[in-house]
């Protein structure tokens, strides 16, 4: 938990503990535990003698930022409600989203889903989820995604069905560059 000991004196309820446990016991630590090791579950029934399946993955909750969570390599990193966006250590769809990024560097063909990973990491989201809008209540006021073009209903950072989007029509790269140049998440839309 990014919060560490100061998280139990703050009244900002991401870093609220339930009156028990350390001041790591948050909502999104918590969380995190669960869904990143259903992942790695899953994933180890797949692969199993995938090596980074079976080590420890370091998630840091709560990070002093809000709208983004990140893998950096060797770890994935989420941050705090705020700027009208969920806490994203709370969102079932952006763990999966940001383990698949660890997945692809750590697969049999470190990296496959160069040029952008997203997509890759979307399908991870979708496939465990079954749901195309990926993370949902990443928004939580009121907006709907606009990656890869504007969603009908989705309040998570984008959806891959291209049904759910008021263009409706396909993703295609010429498109991707023309609304957002080399953004790496919408250039996910193309490969998702």
């Amino acid at each position: 938990n990014w919060g560490g000991n100061a998280a139990r004196a703050s009244s900002n309820a991401d870093c609220e503990v339930p009156g028990f446990g350390d001041d790591s016991n948050t909502h999104a630590s918590r969380t995190g535990f669960y869904e990143l090791n259903k992942m790695k579950e899953i994933a180890r029934s797949r692969l199993p003698k995938n090596n980074w399946l079976k080590g420890q993955l370091v998630a840091k909750m709560n990070r002093e930022n809000s709208c983004n969570a990140y893998w950096n390599g060797s770890t994935v990193n989420f941050y705090r409600e705020g700027s009208g966006c969920g806490n994203t250590g709370e969102i079932a769809a952006v763990f999966d989203h940001e383990w698949g990024h660890g997945m692809d560097a750590n697969d049999v063909n470190g990296g496959i889903a160069f040029p952008s990973g997203e997509g890759i990491a979307d399908l991870y989201s979708a496939l465990r989820l079954n749901d195309s809008c990926i993370g949902r209540g990443f928004y939580n006021d009121g907006r709907k995604c606009a990656t890869g073009g504007e969603c009908k209903i989705c309040t998570g950072v984008r959806d891959i069905d291209q049904a759910e989007k008021k263009n409706g029509g396909p993703w295609t790269h010429t498109m991707s560059n023309n609304k957002c140049g080399s953004s790496v998440h919408c250039i996910g839309v193309v490969y998702s």
